[in-house]
């Protein structure tokens, strides 16, 4: 499983200044036309005057690409499916249990105390076992959540260092150029998503964002280790039920 499967784009909100109309340049006379007063509307047909503040730099950055390749998500990926691998290991070794009771249930005497203690014993394990999985569920998808969100800050942050250094003042997210599937939901759900339809690759800063984010995840030692909570936690779980 990806933590990078169950991430969303990003998208940073900005603002253009607009344009102000002004009326013709000469008047029919051949002077210069005044000024507008402040508020005034334009003639029908007047030219643009230019824009009294600039246009910030926009740049984009494919935020799922991003992700997909940072380090740190893969090393996330790795501490989850390590995750999910003793608990599915711990879910067989319950089961086995479960079969050896079983085992003893089919060789005692219905009605004697051995049988009896035996079925307590069969119905106990599965109650466990029924619980493990339930568990074992909650815990997956809270830790694929809570990293998700690491790196997806981790992505903000990276993404605002290299604007700021590059002089960007807004940046958007693009996708993946390609859309092609054999489901038409898919193809139709990709052209959706789209809110970019067309930038110039100059102003792609995924890759300088993404070498970014490497290289500040490097400094820091790699992925820091979460509290390992899934023994621990699904017995105090367990406890309060």
């Amino acid at each position: 499983m990806r933590t990078a499967a169950v991430i969303g784009g990003l998208a940073l909100s900005g603002a253009f200044a607009g344009a102000m109309l002004v009326p013709e340049g000469r008047a029919q006379d051949g002077g210069k036309a005044p000024p507008p007063a402040p508020g005034a509307a334009a003639a029908p047909g007047a030219p643009p005057q230019a824009a009294t503040g600039s246009a910030p730099k926009v740049g984009f950055v494919n935020i799922r690409g991003l992700l997909a390749d940072f380090k740190k998500t893969g090393e996330l990926d790795e501490d989850i499916r390590q995750r999910q691998a003793r608990a599915e290991a711990k879910t067989r070794d319950l089961e086995n249990q479960r079969d050896e009771i079983q085992k003893k249930l089919g060789l005692s005497q219905p009605g004697t105390e051995l049988y009896k203690d035996e079925y307590k014993k069969l119905v106990q394990q599965e109650r466990e076992i029924e619980f493990h999985k339930k568990w074992t569920r909650f815990d997956l998808d809270n830790e694929m959540a809570r990293s998700t969100i690491e790196v997806y800050k981790d992505a903000l942050a990276g993404i605002k260092a290299v604007a700021t250094q590059e002089g960007y003042g807004l940046v958007l997210k693009i996708e993946d150029p390609q859309i092609d599937s054999d489901s038409v939901v898919e193809v139709q759900g990709r052209i959706s998503w789209r809110t970019v339809l067309y930038h110039d690759p100059a102003h792609d800063l995924t890759a300088k964002v993404l070498e970014h984010m490497n290289r500040e995840h490097a400094k820091m030692g790699g992925a820091a280790k979460p509290p390992e909570k899934g023994a621990d936690g699904e017995k105090k779980a367990e406890e309060k039920k």
